[in-house]
Formats: C-alpha cells, structure tokens, sequence
C-alpha cells in the first residue's frame, strides 16, 4: 500500500519563514521584514539555517520552555562563523509534531516582528540587533557551561539549549 511521506520540521520551517518573511514585506511595502544594525536582510535569508532562522528558532524554543515548564522542542544549534548570526540550526532531529513545531515557530516570528523597534531606514521592517545579541550570549553560555562540565568538546559543534 502506498504510504506518504509527512513533511518534516526540516523541511517545512524554513519554506515558511521565507514565505512570512514575503508575504509580511509586501504588506508593508519593503523589500524586506528584517535587519540586523539597519542592514537588510534578505527574504530567503530569514529561513535559511545560516541566516535568521537560528534566531527565530531560538525563540520558538524559547517560548515553548516558558509555556511547557521547561521543556524544549529538541531543537540542535551549531557554531557557524560565517552564518549571519554566529549560529546555525539543525532542525533534522526534531521529534515533535510538526503543527507543534509550526506553531511556535509561527508565534516567534510574530512576536519578534511585533516587538523589535523600527528601522529608521526601511518603514515598515524591524532590527534584530537586540535579540541577536541576546541570542549569541546565550548559546555562549550554554556552550561555556557544557565545556565546564565535561559534556563537550572545544571542537564539538553540535550545541542543544535545555534538550
């Protein structure tokens, strides 16, 4: 019998960042949703794993371990020096159901977009900057606290917040 194939987080994450990202830019006649410092960043950028998707999935994460007592969506994040944020995200591991997963996904980016100031240079799109110095600190300290502890590596990549 045939049997489909259900779309993954991985999959199915960063096709709809792109796709918000778009739709949200055209409302407000940008050619962009995002920046970082004033500088654009582009539409396929936001879902991709070395462009803000790492943030947004951050956040989801973040979000998710307030509202479940503390625990995570499973999501994987690396260090990745020429991503956009310092950080790249492995969503091919995560275990939960995807409408799960969207659905959160689909809450940080509102929230993000609804609560970053203004760029002054582009009505209508937000500045992360804030957040993605939030972000970074982090991921440092989750990383810093992992090496203290003997349960990573210095070159390890691989990088779980609260699994």
């Amino acid at each position: 019998m045939f049997k489909s194939k259900l779309p993954t987080a991985a999959e199915s994450i960063p096709a709809m960042l792109k796709a918000w990202s778009s739709m949200s830019s055209r409302k407000s006649g940008t050619p962009t949703a995002f920046s970082i410092s004033g500088e654009a960043v582009p539409n396929a950028s936001v879902g991709s794993e070395h462009g803000l998707m790492p943030l947004i999935c951050w956040h989801a994460d973040s979000i998710y371990r307030f509202a479940m007592g503390g625990r995570s969506l499973g999501i994987k994040f690396r260090t990745a020096p020429k991503a956009l944020t310092g950080f790249a995200v492995d969503l091919r591991h995560v275990e939960k159901p995807l409408s799960e997963v969207l659905c959160f996904v689909v809450e940080a980016i509102e929230d993000i977009y609804k609560n970053s100031p203004a760029n002054a240079l582009a009505k209508g799109a937000v500045d992360v900057q804030d957040l993605v110095h939030r972000f970074k600190a982090e991921l440092q300290s989750a990383r810093e606290m992992s090496l203290a502890a003997g349960t990573a590596s210095p070159t390890e990549k691989p990088l779980a917040i609260n699994p």
